[in-house]
């Protein structure tokens, strides 16, 4: 199945994709994938649906990610790659 997708927000992808996206498309491209995609504002629980939870649960540990990305201060960026060594 594909998705449907607005067509700014396929502009933006689009735009990222080639390393020319404007400020505004960069952030409607991430408001995209964090509440779209991952849907982080949604309940990820399927009542006796595991395998759906567990598939919701993937999407929100991208979102989640992403967001820990951007909120992380250098020193925990350091201390991050001092552990990965």
């Amino acid at each position: 199945m594909k998705a449907v997708i607005d067509k700014d927000i396929a502009m933006a992808w689009k735009a990222i994709s080639e390393g020319a996206a404007s400020g505004a498309q960069q952030k409607l491209a991430l408001h995209d994938l964090l509440f779209n995609v991952c849907r982080l504002r949604e309940q990820s629980h399927v009542p006796e649906k595991p395998g759906e939870t567990a598939f919701n649960e993937g999407r929100r540990y991208v979102g989640l990610y992403v967001g820990g990305a951007i909120d992380a201060q250098p020193a925990q960026i350091s201390k991050r790659q001092e552990a990965a060594k």
